[in-house]
């Protein structure tokens, strides 16, 4: 099995191409989400979880493009919401340059009872924008700990990129457990990925897909983030996807749904069930994030004229927003106020 790390820099490369050849309206990512959001009736804004629901199943009858969405690919193809967290959201464990007042966001004055925690690699950074929006409606504030390709269990990654051990995100998570230890948050919500990547066992590398070690490893980071006294979740991540939405959309306007994947095959990709034995091993509660994207036999790639994925692992951070109201009933958050 080829790493999905891997896979992410060939993704990346024909992002650039596609980017390069593709002229979008607007003014990319962030008028992307103002325009696909602002084209929704206020009360779907934030839908609920049976509307989400709803607009899944009708997903799987969608043939032809909407033109608005197809004017919209190349922003969605970088919609991500670094713009708001480019400065504590760093590539490759580089945790040296990013200071804790980069990463804390929603209400500057709330104390540790009303603080929540992201916490993992870029799929923590992935629900940022929804789990924001729900800490800033509820006057909370929100820490985001978070480092692109670095998981959060406590296993050494083996980096087929640069064909070594990925020494660098044991030294960055072992940092951030202490920082957590120390803010004594109410709420840890926690996201990561590396359910297929090669990892060092015992000194060996091991090979890709081991379950067993990478469920000990999350029981082991669990165990030690516990002792901050926090509720802890983990969130499952959304169905992977072979394709990367924006470039295959572009080739395929009106068939839309070769572009996603069947459930079956997204669900054996993704293994929400190690994610929630792995949840289950270490007490705390789990949010599978499937019905959010799919809805048997398929997962679409649009959903509510919205693109749905930036590449084969990441929703773009305005379908994320989309899902905050959904989301927010999954947590167990009340009602969301704002409009």
């Amino acid at each position: 099995m080829v790493s999905r790390r891997s896979a992410l820099i060939t993704v990346c490369l024909s992002v650039i191409v596609f980017l390069s050849s593709f002229v979008a309206t607007g003014s990319g990512a962030a008028a992307y989400r103002s325009s696909s959001l602002g084209s929704l009736g206020a009360q779907q804004r934030f839908a609920s979880l049976a509307q989400v629901e709803a607009a899944v199943t009708a997903s799987r009858g969608i043939s032809k493009l909407p033109s608005s969405v197809a004017a919209q690919l190349g922003a969605a193809a970088i919609d991500d919401d670094r713009d708001v967290t480019g400065a504590c959201f760093l590539p490759d464990a580089d945790a040296s340059s990013s200071k804790l007042s980069d990463c804390t966001y929603g209400n500057q004055k709330a104390g540790g009872s009303k603080t929540v925690v992201i916490f993992g690699d870029s799929l923590a950074n992935m629900w940022f924008p929804a789990i924001e929006t729900l800490a800033i409606d509820h006057g909370f504030k929100v820490i985001l700990l978070s480092e692109a390709n670095c998981p959060v269990p406590t296993l050494t990654f083996f980096d087929t990129n640069i064909n070594a051990p990925s020494t660098a995100c044991n030294t960055w998570r072992a940092a951030e457990v202490k920082e957590i230890d120390s803010l004594k948050p109410e709420r840890i919500y926690v996201a990561s990925s590396g359910l297929g990547d090669e990892v060092v066992v015992n000194g060996k590398r091991s090979s890709s897909g081991d379950f067993s070690a990478w469920t000990a490893a999350f029981v082991r980071t669990i165990d030690a983030i516990r002792k901050s006294g926090a509720a802890i979740t983990l969130i499952g991540n959304p169905p992977y996807i072979p394709l990367t939405a924006p470039n295959c959309l572009a080739a395929h306007l009106t068939s839309v749904q070769s572009c996603g994947s069947t459930y079956a095959q997204a669900f054996a990709d993704s293994r929400p069930d190690v994610e929630q034995t792995a949840a289950k091993e270490a007490h705390i509660s789990f949010v599978n994030s499937t019905e959010l994207f799919c809805s048997p036999p398929r997962c679409s790639v649009v959903i509510n004229n919205m693109v749905v994925y930036r590449d084969p692992v990441h929703a773009t951070a305005t379908y994320v927003k989309y899902l905050t109201g959904a989301l927010g009933t999954l947590l167990h958050w009340p009602a969301i106020k704002a409009s």
